[in-house]
């Protein structure tokens, strides 16, 4: 896209993403510009306000991977296991995915009743694991997870290696629940809830690269984890099985009369995780896989509201049910947080009034007693109309689930998207550029830095914890190294560097004489046909909470529900509900979105009920 018609293009339906038009091809060109007309523009979406709302989907880069395992029916086998009653082992997985074979092994040397906060700067972990791209044979894992042991974060591998990873295990849920099968007894489901929903928490994932492991963008495009993502999240499935097998293993080491977990328990159980401000930067850093994130989701949504006509039964009949499973899941998971930050109990309460008219549009073709050309649509505005912005958002999400046929043609969006690779536009000018920061940035623009306390943070990485931090700019040392993450003030003050010069300039000739300036003009161009790439807020304003933007990148990874412990790090659970090897081997495609809690075995409803 030239400079001329990127300006022309002021309207969404104008500005499909350059990819977009041969992943689309099965849809008219009519149905296109409809949807693109209908989409909701990025000052609706694109604020931290309305990001930290998004909820799950299967637009989430989890259910994208658990439904390529559940299609080419991978096949995860455990190929071997030496675990003692304390705990300390060894365990070895095999992976048969889409023609190749992975392997995935992990280490432990014994489970210390200690609680480990798994940071970059502790040196001692529950659980060491690697994953290889190949069949892996027994010595060469025993070295690899010795040079683990011994250094750790500064440990070496070699390109065998898709990366390292790390884990800790829940105190409470995983002695408890050792405890529960040594006495031949299933743990109380309601007490694993309560702790969390899950037995090991990931402690972080080190590949591309680092550690001399192999690096992601070597993946061939058949690879069956080239996918972004795919290789992190592969290991969290991996380290939910390695939870259910050491606390198998360890309790049948204790007493060869403990039983085995039940499958529905273990399918209801996740992996927990915790994320810090790093993330913040991430996504201002990559601001093309901002609109991927975006536009995917927010395009299959306005494609099935806007369907013509009455939606089938059956769809409507499915979002009745989701409905359902979602009041309850939002009862199940309310862990007292602030009601300012998310309302459960009442948007638990909205979604089950949200029945109402489902069944009227379902039963009479209307909403509200009124019929229109698209129902769906109607139906969207009255719930945003009528409930919180979090209720909207759900729904919004149970609407996608409804249409796995759309999800499955729109979701290529997203990687491509990723894909994708900034150049400047050089012959643009000057005048062009301006009209093109009015056009985007306006937002931007209109922010007033003067402001008491619209300065105040600013990102650095920190050489002590290996992760970005947050300080305050008049009291912190580290300015020196700050992290882009000010996109608002570095647009206002490229705006006013070009206002200084002719306007006929072109931004190679701008360029040659404020060359850093390469990286902003090129972002601006670049995005000129991404329209949900940019956060539109002050990030390093005093009023920004970065958990807000911690729980929409969660989100989108397939976290359903976010705890921010504080404005600093959210925590949450992964994969809660998904699919156990023998289901994905199957094909079986389990519903296992915002799962419900299973009931107690008849038994032990007896016992706790005594």
């Amino acid at each position: 896209m030239g400079p001329a018609s990127v300006l022309k293009a002021t309207r969404l339906e104008d500005r499909l993403p350059p990819y977009g038009r041969k992943i689309l091809r099965g849809f008219s060109e009519d149905r296109i510009k409809a949807a693109l007309a209908a989409m909701r523009p990025p000052s609706a979406i694109m604020t931290v306000e309305a990001l930290r709302l998004v909820k799950a989907s299967p637009f989430s880069f989890v259910r994208g991977l658990v439904d390529r395992m559940s299609d080419e029916r991978w096949q995860i086998q455990r190929v071997h296991c030496e675990v003692d009653a304390h705990g300390a082992g060894l365990i070895v997985y095999r992976v048969r995915a889409e023609g190749r074979t992975l392997t995935f092994a992990t280490r432990s040397v014994g489970l210390e009743p200690v609680e480990r906060s798994g940071r970059i700067k502790d040196n001692e972990l529950d659980f060491y694991g690697a994953l290889f791209d190949g069949e892996v044979g027994i010595e060469q894992i025993k070295a690899e997870a010795e040079e683990q042991l011994a250094k750790v974060w500064r440990g070496r591998t070699d390109n065998s290696s898709l990366g390292w990873t790390f884990a800790n295990r829940s105190n409470r849920s995983f002695d408890y629940t050792i405890d529960a099968l040594c006495r031949g007894q299933q743990p109380d489901v309601r007490v694993l809830a309560g702790n969390g929903g899950y037995l090991i928490r990931n402690a972080g994932f080190y590949g591309n690269g680092r550690h001399g492991c192999r690096s992601w963008q070597s993946f061939s495009v058949n690879h069956p984890l080239s996918d972004p993502y795919h290789v992190d999240l592969f290991c969290l499935y991996l380290w939910r099985l390695v939870g259910f097998d050491f606390v198998e293993m360890i309790a049948r080491a204790r007493n060869a009369e403990a039983v085995t977990l039940d499958s529905d328990i273990k399918r209801y159980i996740g992996v927990g995780n915790s994320s810090g401000i790093g993330m913040v930067a991430a996504l201002v850093r990559w601001p093309h896989w901002m609109s991927g994130f975006c536009f995917a989701r927010e395009f299959a949504l306005t494609l099935a509201l806007t369907e013509p006509g009455a939606p089938p039964p059956a769809q409507l009949d499915m979002l009745l049910r989701l409905l359902d499973r979602a009041h309850r899941y939002y009862g199940e998971n309310d862990p007292g947080i602030d009601p300012s930050v998310e309302d459960r109990p009442r948007i638990g309460a909205e979604l089950l009034e949200a029945k109402d008219l489902v069944c009227e549009l379902r039963d009479h073709g209307t909403v509200d007693e009124k019929a229109g050309p698209w129902p769906l649509q109607d139906l969207m505005s009255t719930i945003r109309q009528r409930f919180l912005p979090g209720t909207s958002e759900q729904f919004a999400s149970l609407v996608v689930e409804t249409r796995s046929d759309l999800v499955k043609k729109i979701r290529p969006l997203q990687p491509a998207a990723m894909a994708l690779r900034r150049n400047t536009v050089p012959d643009m000018s000057l005048e062009a550029l301006r009209a093109l920061i009015k056009r985007d940035y306006d937002w931007a623009l209109d922010i007033d830095f003067a402001e008491p306390g619209a300065r105040r943070y600013f990102w650095y990485r920190s050489e002590e914890n290996g992760e970005n931090r947050r300080g305050e700019r008049a009291v912190d040392p580290g300015l020196a190294y700050e992290t882009f993450v000010d996109v608002a003030g570095s647009i206002q003050d490229l705006y006013a560097r070009i206002a200084e010069r002719p306007s006929d300039w072109t931004t190679a000739r701008y360029l040659v004489d404020v060359p850093d300036d390469i990286y902003l003009v090129s972002r601006i161009q670049f995005l000129a046909a991404l329209p949900y790439g940019e956060i539109r807020s002050n990030l390093i304003d005093e009023a920004f909470r970065p958990s807000d933007l911690i729980q929409f990148y969660l989100s989108v990874l397939g976290m359903e529900t976010t705890d921010p412990g504080n404005f600093r790090w959210v925590r949450g659970v992964f994969l809660q509900g998904a699919p156990l090897p023998e289901d994905v081997l199957h094909g079986a495609h389990r519903d296992w979105s915002l799962p419900n809690c299973p009931e107690p075995a008849a038994g032990l409803r007896q016992t706790i009920e005594a």
